[in-house]
């Protein structure tokens, strides 16, 4: 191992996945989450040496709970990685209460209350780095439900803050907001919307897990100076 220890949040979702096995690969351990894919998650941490935590992160004391455990721990992360992203494509008249509440409880506050913990322990120590995932970034006018959108710009907004606030502490923020993918969170989009994406592509195709996974095994390992930033994985939109 090479000394860094990570916290994956979404360890099991499409993106996730190919996290776990990046950071494995380059002799980096994780904790990861999961919140119902029990056997899927067992079976990653067997077979690529992490640890499966079971959280729910729509409630605010297990991401806390886990992230003080891990803090108080031997081991503790020095490297956060969020991929955890939840959404429907809903017009704003049918995205009730409830569908607003779940997409910024995991979207956002989780990630939220783990830098809150995660940061400022960082800042005491030797630094640390946050990668945030996001679907296309807040300066894109791209067609997505009104609720999922505010997460999105949220996720960036608060990377660009935490930047700012504990860059001169040696902690490193950035984001990774992707396009349509060919599996996960994208893949609920309308067909003719995710057909316009690829056209519209550099690239021409979807994205895979494995593209946005290099991405950020690269932010977050890579990266002894760039804070703050924006790293688009979108073939070119």
């Amino acid at each position: 191992m090479n000394g860094r220890r990570a916290l994956v949040f979404g360890g099991t979702g499409y993106v996730g996945q190919a996290v776990l096995h990046a950071l494995a690969a380059r002799d980096v351990r994780a904790t990861f989450t999961y919140r119902r894919k029990r056997a899927q998650a067992d079976a990653l941490a067997a077979e690529l040496g992490h640890d499966a935590r079971a959280v729910d992160l729509r409630s605010p004391a297990e991401v806390r709970g886990l992230v003080e455990t891990l803090l108080s721990g031997a081991e503790p992360p020095d490297l956060f990685i969020h991929c955890a992203t939840v959404g429907r494509p809903l017009p704003i008249a049918d995205a009730g209460d409830d569908v607003v509440e779940e997409a910024y409880a995991v979207n956002v506050r989780s990630a939220y209350i783990a830098c809150r913990a995660l940061l400022p322990a960082w800042a005491a120590r030797a630094g640390g780095d946050l990668v945030l995932l996001t679907y296309v970034d807040g300066a894109h006018p791209t067609p997505m439900p009104a609720y999922f959108a505010v997460t999105q710009a949220a996720v960036v907004g608060l990377v660009r803050a935490l930047a700012k606030e504990f860059g001169p502490r040696g902690v490193r923020a950035n984001a990774v907001p992707v396009g349509p993918l060919v599996d996960g969170v994208a893949r609920e989009l309308p067909v003719p919307l995710l057909d316009d994406f690829e056209r519209l592509s550099a690239i021409g195709r979807a994205g895979t897990a494995e593209d946005v996974a290099r991405a950020i095994a690269f932010v977050a390992l890579e990266n002894g100076y760039m804070t703050g930033q924006v790293f688009p994985v979108q073939g070119g939109l």
